[in-house]
C-alpha cells in the first residue's frame, strides 16, 4: 500500500478505536498525537486537522463512518508489517483511557477479521498489555483486558462476522463530537521523561 495511503488509513483506524464507545477522550488524542510524532510517518503533516476532518465526516455520517472505515480496511493489501502497525496503534489507543470497553473489544475483534495475521503472530509480536501501557499504571494494568481477551477465540464464521459487526452497530450510538484543539505539548514531555 502506498505510504500516504497506509498512514490515512492508520490514522483512521485509531480515530476509530477513539471514537468506537461513543467518546474522545484526552489521553486518547494525547496518544495518536504522540504515535504519529515518534513513529517514522511522515505524510500526515497536521494529525489533529485530519482528526477534526473525520470528526466532521463522523457527526455527518454517524456509525457510517466507522462502516466505511471498515470496508476500506477489508479492501486494503496490507503487508504483514503493516498489519502489525494497525493493530499496535488500534490496541494503543483502546488503552490509552484506562477503560477498556466492550464495545472497543468488539469493535477491534471486527478489524481484526478483516486481517490476514494469525493470532499466534499477534501474540509474538504483543506478548503482554506492557507493551501498550506504561509500567507506572501497574495497578490500572490488573483491571485492563490482556491481549488474549481482544484474541479470544470465538467460532469464526461468515455468519458470526456479520452477527458481530451487525451487533455493533445496532447496540451503539455515537454522540456529535466536538473539534478537537491544539496539542498539548506537556503531554509529550512527560511521555519523554518515562
Amino acid at each position: 500500500m502506498e505510504k500516504q495511503d497506509f498512514e490515512k488509513l492508520l490514522l483512521k483506524a485509531s480515530f476509530s478505536c477513539m471514537v468506537c464507545d461513543g467518546s474522545i477522550e484526552k489521553n486518547e488524542l494525547d496518544l495518536i498525537r504522540t504515535l504519529f510524532q515518534a513513529s517514522s510517518f511522515n505524510e500526515i503533516q497536521n494529525v489533529d486537522d485530519v482528526m477534526n476532518q473525520f470528526i466532521n465526516e463522523i457527526n455527518q455520517k454517524g456509525k457510517d463512518f466507522l462502516r466505511l472505515f471498515l470496508r476500506e480496511l477489508k479492501q486494503a493489501d496490507l503487508s504483514l508489517e503493516e498489519e502489525i502497525s494497525l493493530i499496535d496503534f488500534s490496541l494503543k489507543t483502546i488503552y490509552s483511557d484506562f477503560d477498556v470497553k466492550y464495545n472497543e473489544i468488539k469493535f477491534f475483534k471486527t478489524i481484526r477479521s478483516y486481517l490476514k495475521i494469525t493470532n499466534e503472530a499477534i501474540l509474538e509480536a504483543f506478548p503482554s498489555n506492557d507493551i501498550f501501557l506504561e509500567k507506572s499504571f501497574q495497578l490500572i494494568k490488573e483491571k485492563l483486558p490482556s491481549i488474549e481477551q481482544f484474541l479470544e477465540n470465538d467460532i469464526i464464521t461468515d455468519n458470526y462476522l456479520e452477527k458481530l459487526h451487525d451487533e455493533y452497530f445496532t447496540n451503539t450510538s455515537l454522540p456529535q463530537f466536538e473539534a478537537i484543539s491544539t496539542f498539548n505539548v506537556a503531554f509529550m514531555d512527560s511521555m519523554k521523561e518515562n
